[in-house]
């Protein structure tokens, strides 16, 4: 049994050697990266078989890599900061896409269609303003990772209900 890495296929086993009239055989990790089939050591097979859960790279450099340390509090808050705010603009352009808003600014709409457009467009900024604000201080006087989570779901749940 022999062990053959590819990009596509991940781990690959099988009987004997690939056949490289029929497939591209690679010798290195750039080979692999390009999509080639690359044979695994010994060491690296047996790297696999003592660390199940490791990554093709993991066992092709034969060594795991540390899993990131977890995020402080400030961390997530800022996280959370600018998600809200990014997801607080996007609503908004979903909801009242830049051409709709231009033409009615620009005055290429009756003056009924325009004012109706924009009376709803204030209306739709100021709640999604409002509740980024609100999300805002449920970030900031967060005491953990569970209420900055609360404060995000409550936003999300206010500006999509608009």
């Amino acid at each position: 049994m022999v062990t053959y890495i590819q990009k596509q296929a991940g781990f690959f086993e099988i009987e004997e050697h690939l056949d490289a009239r029929v497939h591209r055989i690679g010798y290195n990790w750039d080979n692999y990266l390009n999509g080639d089939w690359v044979l695994l050591s010994d060491g690296q097979l047996d790297f696999r078989e003592e660390n199940p859960t490791a990554s093709i790279k993991e066992v092709w450099d034969m060594e795991l890599v540390p899993p990131p340390p977890p995020q402080t509090l400030e961390e997530r808050k800022e996280d959370a900061l600018r998600n809200v705010e990014q997801q607080a603009i996007a609503r908004l352009d979903e909801l009242f896409p830049n051409y709709r808003v231009n033409l009615a600014a620009t005055g290429l709409l009756d003056e009924a269609e325009a004012v109706a457009l924009l009376t709803e467009y204030d209306g739709a900024q100021d709640a999604i303003y409002n509740a980024l604000a609100q999300a805002k201080a449920g970030i900031n006087d967060a005491k953990d990772g569970k209420d900055v989570n609360d404060a995000v779901d409550s936003f999300n749940t206010q500006i999509y209900l608009l």
